[in-house]
């Protein structure tokens, strides 16, 4: 295979990691190989605007927040993401910062999976009769604003109404985001790739209420007047900015570079030791 031609990179570099010796090391080898590349802050809090001409690669250095981020803004596009690993649990993030040159020629020859989940859609109607288009990479959650009140959400397919859940919420899901809150929530661990969405009560107060999967081709319509609405746990809408919204999974993806051996089971069995024999 032809080698690829590396012309800009992206470093996206979580909050308080600016001094750090990942950093510094990614620094170093980009200008030690002559690759061009830009810096951005993730603040979490402003809305970056990535200058896109000519970027082969986006490099993530922080956690699978950092990365969720990265490919919620790369939404769109097919520029890979790779993940170098300096935060918590590191379920996206492959790479550990002394396997990062390994991972960026493995990228240059092109000896690596890249993994392309399905991005959940979450058209929300606002209050003022704009409908905006957000992507979430994990889920959209309805949670419950007052804490001494039951969520009220109503769900409907089509326009027949096929759940009203009471609750302390209701996790949408993509199966990327199936090990995180749904899985919290007693939901189901849904292979990343698969062509389903998950709805997931939190704490359901009624025993007929349960986890279901649907299918790719479904968009549901949303109904709560006392929840906000959390995309990614990365934007919040409250109670009085929306009053609905239409959820399914796209035909948006991202884009993220795994080792070549990676194993998704392998990855379970290290991070949340499932299948573990003792």
């Amino acid at each position: 295979m032809k080698n690829k031609e590396i012309k800009k990179i992206i470093i996206f570099c979580k909050l308080g990691l600016e001094d750090s010796s990942e950093l510094k090391h990614i620094k170093n080898f980009l200008e030690h190989k002559k690759i061009k590349y830009s810096l951005y802050i993730n603040n979490r809090k402003d809305n970056i605007n990535f200058d896109l001409e000519n970027v082969s690669l986006l490099i993530s250095l922080g956690g699978d927040g950092n990365i969720i981020s990265a490919c919620r803004y790369l939404a769109n596009t097919n520029i890979p993401v790779l993940g170098v690993h300096a935060g918590n649990l590191g379920f996206l993030t492959e790479f550990q910062i002394k396997e990062f040159e390994l991972g960026i020629s493995d990228f240059i020859n092109g000896s690596y999976k890249l993994e392309r989940p399905f991005l959940l859609s979450v058209q929300i109607k606002l209050k003022n009769g704009k409908v905006l288009q957000k992507y979430a990479f994990n889920d959209a959650v309805f949670n419950r604003a007052n804490h001494l009140l039951l969520a009220d959400i109503k769900t409907s397919f089509k326009g027949e109404i096929f759940n009203n859940y009471n609750a302390d919420g209701l996790i949408i899901s993509t199966p990327a985001g199936s090990t995180a809150y749904n899985l919290s929530a007693g939901g189901s661990i849904v292979y990343p790739l698969s062509r389903v969405f998950m709805l997931t009560p939190i704490c359901s107060h009624s025993l007929t209420q349960r986890p279901i999967v649907l299918p790719k081709s479904f968009f549901i319509d949303v109904i709560s007047s006392n929840c906000t609405l959390s995309i990614d746990g990365q934007e919040v809408f409250n109670k009085d900015e929306f009053i609905s919204a239409r959820i399914g999974l796209s035909n948006v993806r991202a884009n993220i570079i795994r080792k070549k051996n990676s194993s998704y089971f392998k990855v379970l069995n290290e991070k949340l030791h499932w299948g573990e024999i003792r």
